[in-house]
């Protein structure tokens, strides 16, 4: 049986998502998860999160700072929420990723990351399309 996720918005789906448990085979493991679907971070917050990191790595110099190091620094910095996971030796471990946060949770991250900026560095990092635009031709 191949693993398949359903989004449940009324009850036909969950009938539908029941139905598709009723020919496994219940000798093996079977795991259901159940929970409130939250919309993922999106691709334009993702997008910003890394021009950012570019941006400053830039002005704080890449010999101390290149785009990877900056990262790993504003997500600590900046306390992006922790998530936890299970390694591969049975232990549970945490790690600082935007990958599985909230459009809420990256939202609020990039506040931090954008006071952190003006503040500590006194730099306003750009927010549309355009401030990126704008930012790279006056580089």
């Amino acid at each position: 049986m191949r693993r398949r996720t359903f989004i449940c918005r009324d009850r036909a789906d969950v009938l539908e998502a029941f139905k598709y448990t009723t020919g496994y085979n219940y000798g093996l493991p079977l795991e259901i998860t159940i929970g409130e679907k939250k919309p993922r971070r999106s691709l334009k917050q993702n997008g910003r999160f890394h021009a950012w990191c570019d941006i400053l790595a830039d002005v704080c110099g890449n010999e101390t700072f290149d785009k990877a190091r900056m990262k790993d620094e504003l997500k600590r910095v900046c306390e992006c929420p922790e998530t936890e996971y299970v390694g591969l030796d049975g232990e549970i471990r945490t790690e600082r990723s935007t990958r599985k946060l909230s459009t809420k949770q990256m939202m609020d991250f990039e506040d931090r990351i954008h006071r952190f900026a003006s503040v500590e560095l006194g730099i306003v990092l750009p927010m549309t399309k355009q401030d990126f635009a704008d930012a790279l031709a006056s580089r």
